[in-house]
């Protein structure tokens, strides 16, 4: 869970590279985008079932990997879910939403014991230095505090660390605005059509 644009549909794309690195049968890997119009009315079981026919695996019930993708899009998606993980127990059910609060509330009341909640966040500045390729401008420390001394970390150009600093405050909480500057150059269509037009108008009626 998370809000959009941290990266969740990224990190499945590399959770799915590295199941087929590790040898799994990539027909037994499926992932859906709930958020496409055509599969939101569809029950997650008929998905499931559409796609492994689709894939030559029809009737097999043992050692799929499935990714739904921005499950919230499916009405009831925490009922269809728990009945998945209930009748095929030999299968990796994985799913992601944006609606993060909505999503936790509903998989407490329905999932209890079967559905294991993961928060994806914001990047926090130590990410984004990491991402910038900027771990030069600190590095380990220590000072006396009392009678401990106590890990911190220094820096040999503080002026460039706060402008950093100032450009993740402005951009820095999302991974795909670190590296474009064509976003960075536009900041308020990003927040217009990602959060507003989507966040605003979209999931929360939706919801």
């Amino acid at each position: 869970m998370g809000p959009r644009r941290v990266g969740k549909t990224v990190m499945i794309h590399h959770s799915i590279q590295r199941l087929i690195e590790e040898g799994i049968d990539p027909k037994k890997i499926i992932y859906v985008s709930i958020e496409v119009p055509i599969y939101n009315r569809i029950p997650l079981e008929d998905l499931f079932l559409l796609a492994s026919e689709a894939l030559g695996k029809k009737g097999e019930t043992k050692g799929f990997y499935i990714f739904y993708d921005e499950i919230q899009y499916l009405k009831e998606w925490e009922v269809h879910l728990k009945t998945l993980v209930d009748t095929y127990r030999e299968i990796k059910f994985i799913a992601s939403g944006s609606a993060a609060a909505a999503l936790k509330v509903k998989s407490n009341e329905s999932g209890a014991g079967r559905f294991t909640d993961f928060m994806l966040p914001p990047l926090t500045f130590n990410e984004y230095i990491h991402l910038k390729d900027l771990n030069n401008l600190m590095h380990p420390s220590a000072m006396h505090w009392g009678d401990k001394e106590i890990d911190i970390y220094s820096t040999i150009d503080i002026r460039k660390l706060n402008q950093h600093f100032l450009n993740y405050i402005n951009y820095g909480g999302y991974p795909e605005v670190v590296f474009s500057k064509e976003i960075q150059s536009n900041p308020g269509r990003f927040i217009r059509s990602d959060i507003i037009d989507k966040v605003l108008l979209r999931d929360l009626p939706d919801l």
